[in-house]
């Protein structure tokens, strides 16, 4: 997994500034051999905390685990995670950060699984309502969660969909200019197909002209946003 910061000027920009709760944020779960040690050096620098108390939760069983959830200067939130035990890694033996995973809020669940399910073929374990400890961490107590878990296909990395109910939500629907806006790059066999199928489910292309661009290698990629404001880079795989 990558991560990419774009930065854009002399084109009119809005931050995006999301409340937990909003559809369309994104919120970047970092797994962490030490949360104490993660956290310390953000708080340092002044990074708000968004859990209540601005200190890790502990939950699960024995409550061995401990999150807790910050946010970046553009407004994403990032989430340090010590899991119970440590997952398998490959990350080197001095590097606290072993992990990570994608979560996006949406504002409703069977309308974001029309894409990521049956465009994107994601293999969705769709979860009921309720509450778990990921709403103490949100600072959402009181409020009512769906959690909806995906493994991204052909590769390892595990996205998270919540759905939230009983707490007022404002949807984002960010700009590609707007700090805050997120893309997530996909990457296809078949372009057109892909783009047909978001294109049924509501999406349109924002790519100029409304069409695929050619990369280097005559590689195509094209921009579409999801339900919720998430843009998807989708990039043509390269002929074999």
């Amino acid at each position: 997994m990558g991560v990419d910061m774009v930065e854009l000027k002399d084109i009119d920009r809005k931050p995006v500034r999301p409340k937990p709760q909003d559809p369309g944020g994104m919120t970047l779960i970092l797994l962490v051999r030490d949360i104490a040690a993660a956290l310390a050096p953000l708080k340092k620098a002044g990074v708000p905390v968004i859990t209540p108390g601005g200190e890790p939760i502990a939950f699960g069983q024995n409550n061995a685990a401990r999150g807790v959830i910050v946010t970046d200067p553009d407004g994403h939130f990032v989430e340090l995670l010590q899991l119970a035990q440590l997952p398998e890694t490959n990350a080197p033996a001095d590097s606290n950060i072993v992990g990570a995973r994608v979560r996006v809020t949406v504002a409703d669940t069977e309308r974001a699984m029309r894409v990521y399910r049956d465009v994107l073929h994601f293999q969705p374990q769709i979860g009921s309502f309720g509450t778990i400890p990921l709403l103490d961490l949100m600072g959402l107590k009181g409020a009512e969660l769906r959690l909806t878990n995906a493994q991204f296909p052909g590769s390892a990395l595990r996205m998270e969909f919540v759905e939230l109910k009983g707490v007022p939500g404002t949807p984002i629907k960010p700009r590609l200019q707007d700090p805050g806006a997120t893309r997530l790059q996909v990457r296809v066999r078949d372009l057109d197909a892909t783009m047909a199928g978001l294109k049924s489910a509501g999406s349109t292309v924002v790519s100029s002209g409304g069409q695929p661009v050619a990369l280097r290698g005559n590689v195509r990629a094209a921009i579409m946003p999801d339900a919720d404001g998430l843009f998807f880079v989708l990039i043509g795989a390269p002929p074999q």
